[in-house]
């Protein structure tokens, strides 16, 4: 998650923490908290 929301960044891509969620299948809340290290993904 972090290594996309990175390349979007470093490609000026115009997307965000709610197209990082609707990905990998979270709220854009936990999308956030995961690539600002607040919290860790866990599959599961």
């Amino acid at each position: 998650m972090r290594e996309t929301y990175a390349q979007w960044k470093e490609n000026h891509e115009p997307f965000g923490y709610q197209k990082l969620g609707e990905l990998f299948n979270c709220s854009p809340w936990t999308a956030r908290d995961i690539v600002t290290g607040r919290t860790r993904w866990r599959s599961g």
